[in-house]
């Protein structure tokens, strides 16, 4: 009996920490200019603190944010936020974002103080990434997040010069 050849493609996962949004922005802007699929790429950042009991005082930090990544990235991107207790507000960017709000007793994943190392162990990451990625968001520092094929990270890595 013939075997069935697997047609699913092993990702994996390249992380690059951004200072400020105006380097992550023109990468952005190379990675347009080759062709990129948004669908592999995410972005995590950390959001100005705010009472999350004032939903008008949220909507007017988080809309700027939203506004500034449908720009960068397109109308159809995927965008959310949630509030973790060692990291503060974190806004996610990209196809990860289900998986951070996916809702576990009432709660976001992303709100779970393992959640967010959870999501990233789930991705590949090893236990040390996770941990020294998310204390840099924890420190104010972006972090994209590309999943892909090995041809397209090592694609992409060549693009943004890593």
């Amino acid at each position: 009996m013939p075997q069935k050849k697997d047609s699913t493609t092993h990702k994996e996962i390249h992380f690059k920490v951004y200072e400020d949004l105006s380097k992550m922005e023109d990468d952005f802007k190379l990675l347009k200019e080759a062709g990129y699929d948004p669908l592999q790429i995410s972005v995590l950042g950390q959001v100005p603190n705010f009472n999350s009991d004032n939903n008008i005082k949220t909507s007017k930090v988080l809309n700027p944010i939203e506004m500034f990544w449908r720009k960068i990235i397109g109308s159809e991107i995927l965008f959310g936020f949630f509030q973790n207790p060692e990291m503060g507000n974190v806004y996610i960017v990209g196809p990860l974002t289900p998986i951070f709000l996916n809702k576990l007793d009432g709660k976001t994943v992303g709100m779970l103080s393992a959640g967010p190392v959870g999501v990233f162990r789930g991705i590949g990451a090893s236990e040390a990434q996770a941990n020294y990625y998310l204390e840099l968001l924890t420190n104010g520092k972006y972090i994209l997040i590309i999943r892909a094929s090995a041809d397209e990270i090592s694609k992409y890595r060549k693009i943004l010069g890593d």
